[in-house]
């Protein structure tokens, strides 16, 4: 994937390389579903790369922990 990326010019997102150092309880639910924090980390991480420079939008749109608390 990386190789095809840079080929083409495409953004590539490693989620490897992105929750590599993180303990998996932290960001994973299960083995097929992110944990809300692992939702939020990813979203930034997303939003980082297409907006380098911070962008516009307001950071609480991609808190998960807010849209979806579950007390």
């Amino acid at each position: 994937m990386y190789e095809i990326s840079k080929d083409y010019g495409c953004m590539l997102l490693d989620l490897m390389e992105l929750f590599g150092g993180m303990p998996i309880e932290k960001w994973r639910f299960n083995n097929v579903h992110f944990a809300k924090y692992g939702n939020t980390y990813l979203a930034r991480a997303i939003l980082d790369m297409i907006f380098p420079g911070g962008g516009k939008y307001g950071k609480e749109l991609i808190d998960a922990d807010l849209w979806f608390n579950r007390h």
